[in-house]
Order: structure tokens, then sequence, then C-alpha cells
């Protein structure tokens, strides 16, 4: 996983390279702004296929499903993330299928997580900040891992996302 913290001052207002030489409504306004950002990149996590006969390992847990083919496709879609004829159901009772732990990836992640934030100054003590702050900016789609489970309908298809929809905060800070 990787973190990539962004920060910068706009260059709007006075003393600056835009609107330097604004009016003070003008800068006041539009200068004096600033904005952060903090980019998640992460590949996708590693899962199992497993096998829906409904038999366990006499230990509790759900079978594995037996690997026959690789199963990765070379252009996932959220219909068919894996290749399901790769994987059958294990027939023999009381002993592991050949899958193996975690053969395949789920989608990666990319966020941005930006925020836009202003001071304004009422007096020399007394100050107002306003801030926004946007939750996945772009509103980019990061795929939670797919149904894994071979022969019970929707084996290989994704069904949700592993990170929210784009939110937005507003926030007034006064201080004195």
């Amino acid at each position: 996983m990787r973190f990539m913290p962004l920060s910068a001052e706009l260059p709007f207002g006075h003393g600056r390279r835009f609107l330097g030489n604004a009016n003070r409504f003008v800068d006041a306004l539009l200068g004096g702004w600033e904005y952060s950002g903090l980019l998640h990149i992460r590949s996708g996590a590693r899962f199992d296929v497993t096998a829906s006969d409904g038999t366990t390992l006499n230990n509790g847990q759900n079978n594995r499903a037996d690997r026959v083919g690789n199963g990765q496709l070379s252009h996932p879609t959220v219909a068919q993330w894996f290749d399901t004829s790769a994987f059958v159901v294990h027939s023999t009772a009381m002993t592991y299928g050949n899958a193996g732990i975690n053969p395949l990836h789920s989608d990666g992640q990319q966020q941005l997580d930006s925020s836009l934030s202003k001071t304004f100054s009422l007096t020399e003590r007394h100050k107002i900040e306003f801030r926004t702050d946007v939750f996945n900016t772009f509103n980019h789609p990061n795929f939670a891992a797919p149904d894994a489970t071979v022969g019970d309908g929707a084996e290989g298809q994704v069904s949700s996302t592993s990170v929210d929809n784009r939110r937005l905060q507003f926030s007034l800070r006064y201080s004195f």
C-alpha cells in the first residue's frame, strides 16, 4: 500500500502569479486558498476459491475447489472477474481441493482524497476557516473481491465496491 500526501498553496491572490494585482474584495474571495490531498494506491488482495457442495473438511471449514486451469482473465469485468471454468467442485470426500490458498487477486485500489481550505481574518485574534473535504475525489470505482464459491451460480461476479462513492464534507471553524 502506498500513500502519497500532496499539499500546495494555490497561486491566486495578492503577491501570487494569478490575480496578483487584484483589489481587496477579489483577493479576499479568491486569494489564499490551500489544497491538500492524499493519494492511496494499493494492489488487489488475494482471495480463495471455495466449493459450494456444502461439505466441510471435518474441521468446520468449507472446502476449496479443484483447480483445472489458470483462472486469470486478461480483461476481467464485473460480470466475470476470473475464468470460472478453471475451477470445479472437489469430488473426493474429506480431502482438500487442489486450488491452493488465495490463488487469485481482486481489483486494486486508487483513491484521491482532497481538501480545499481558506482562513479569513476578521481581526487580529478572530479568524474563520472554511474547509471542503472530498473523499474519493474522482469517484473511481474500486471493486471488492468477486463471489468465489464455485457452483453457486454467481461465481466470478463482482457485486460491490471496496471504497465508498464520492463524499463531500464542509466545515467552518471559528478561532478566537
